[in-house]
């Protein structure tokens, strides 16, 4: 009891000490008529007393621990732990800038070298965006790297559109906002660039002679700067009017689609004379980068009219586009080196280009001395290297043939999926099949259809031609379903289920 009485002594001092500090106790208990806890920033001397009594007696207690030898032996054995969590923090917090820093020397190096001519800021900007673009995709993080580009640019009173390295910026804004499908604000932007391109190709930038004081090595320099960035301008404006097309075409709006497409093809044709007439400035790599680069995006505006054409009923003129299309494919299939083995050689490697994009218009700005000496240099050592390892597993036959030949071997289907030629064929059959079941011509639909099937068995786990042979594998399941052939139709749903649910298709 006297316990229980003890305890309600300290309660009551605690909250009711403003009336009394002796210990509770019911006997000749009184209070007042009306009891209510006050609480105000006021203090009593009697409670003053009481905090300075517990503050002596706390800090007497803590020296006292202190001073204690045991307590400082202790501290003693605590010592290389704390050591050691310094140390940690001190590493961390230099491998993380070491990370950043690492970062941006590699992508400015290897990735996607932005033009000395930027401010720094924006050139940060542009290293983040080709991070967010081409090292670990995200484009709604990219598109606010551009966005973040441009208005520096404009708060530096240096947004001037006829500048190409500017204009670079807006392309790379374009691009990231077509990958979320925003195509409202795209088109307004491919507009401007349209605008801008075709201003800046009329004007005499691209086409202004060396200067005269020169020496003879420095004008070769400018003269070569001045058909690189002609080239560059004219391919950058065929891909804005394919883009625009394409928009065009989800729109509804079909005539303006087939003129962008037209002009597409047009600035094309431009490029194609311009390279073969500059082949003496490119080496072999380069050239072969940008024939495939404007080959790959002829065939898919030649896709794109032959897909118009056969909406709007004209068979014979889709017909014709489309198996011009699948010519250009196969040339460039029959082009590449098919065996995975002899893919990796010496020469591919150490000739690689440090963009892969060969028309872009940074490239045509870095310094040749930083080219020459350094960014060539390093990524010469990074591919010997590249070369010694895979001269290592080539003497691993075992390994290496499985590596290189097994069907679901993620590290071959990664370099496919970059490739914007994996499955174009099979997209071009595809597109034959649906204008000839539009024709009522059931024996080549069903030909074109089987043929996508077959060369898209192997790679089912390549997303693009699991998805061909999804769309071929439904066709013939639904042309089945209307020959009331219900066998068939139900043989080829249960297919094209299989397959979605295999590959996990259309999760996105």
């Amino acid at each position: 009891m006297s316990k229980l009485l003890r305890f309600n002594g300290l309660w009551h001092i605690q909250f009711k000490r403003n009336y009394s500090l002796r210990p509770f106790t019911f006997k000749n208990a009184s209070f007042p008529a009306n009891t209510q806890l006050k609480f105000s920033n006021k203090a009593t001397p009697r409670g003053h007393k009481m905090n300075n009594t517990f503050m002596i007696i706390h800090k007497r207690s803590f020296i006292k621990y202190f001073n204690d030898p045991f307590a400082a032996e202790s501290f003693n054995k605590l010592k290389p732990l704390m050591n050691i969590i310094v140390i940690g923090c001190v590493l961390s917090i230099s491998g993380i800038l070491a990370y950043l820093h690492g970062s941006h020397w590699y992508i400015e190096n290897f990735i996607q070298p932005t033009s000395p001519q930027l401010d720094e800021e924006t050139r940060r900007l542009l290293r983040a965006y080709a991070f967010r673009k081409k090292m670990y995709p995200n484009p709604r993080i990219a598109i606010i790297y551009t966005e973040r580009a441009i208005e520096n640019l404009k708060k530096l009173d240096l947004l001037d559109l006829s500048n190409p390295l500017v204009l670079d910026v807006y392309i790379k804004y374009a691009d990231a906002q077509l990958s979320i499908n925003d195509n409202k604000n795209a088109q307004i932007t491919l507009k401007t660039i349209i605008s801008s391109l075709d201003s800046l190709l009329m004007s005499d930038r691209t086409t202004e002679m060396p200067d005269k004081t020169l020496n003879s090595a420095e004008s070769k320099i400018v003269n070569s700067n001045n058909m690189l960035l002609k080239e560059c301008i004219l391919y950058n404006l065929a891909n804005s009017k394919f883009n625009l097309g394409k928009i065009s075409t989800e729109n509804g709006d079909f005539n303006a689609a087939k003129n962008e497409f037209a002009e597409t093809l047009s600035k094309i044709f431009e490029i194609e004379t311009l390279v073969d007439s500059n082949a003496k400035i490119y080496s072999d790599s380069q050239k072969i980068a940008k024939i495939s680069a404007f080959n790959l995006l002829k065939t898919n505006a030649t896709i794109c009219l032959g897909e118009i054409f056969t909406i709007e009923n004209k068979y014979k003129n889709a017909e014709i586009l489309l198996s011009g299309a699948l010519d250009l494919v196969t040339a460039h299939n029959l082009s590449q080196i098919s065996d995975q083995v002899t893919n990796f050689t010496e020469s591919d490697l150490l000739n690689k280009t440090i963009d892969n994009d060969p028309f872009t218009i940074n490239t045509v700005y870095q310094p040749r001395s930083e080219l020459s000496s350094s960014n060539q240099n390093y990524t010469y050592k990074l591919n010997a290297l590249a070369v010694k390892v895979i001269s290592y597993i080539k003497n691993d036959y075992e390994l290496y043939i499985k590596q290189a030949f097994e069907p679901k071997s993620k590290k071959i289907d990664k370099i496919q999926v970059l490739d914007g030629w994996v499955c174009l064929d099979a997209i071009i059959m595809n597109q034959m099949a649906q204008l000839y079941k539009k024709k009522h011509d059931y024996t080549k639909f069903t030909e074109f259809c089987n043929k996508v099937i077959s060369l898209t068995s192997t790679k089912h786990n390549i997303s693009s031609c699991a998805e061909c042979a999804h769309y071929s594998l439904t066709m013939l399941a639904d042309f089945y379903k209307e020959q009331q052939n219900m066998t068939l139709a139900s043989e080829y749903y249960n297919k094209s289920a299989e397959l979605v649910s295999k590959q996990n298709l259309f999760q996105d």
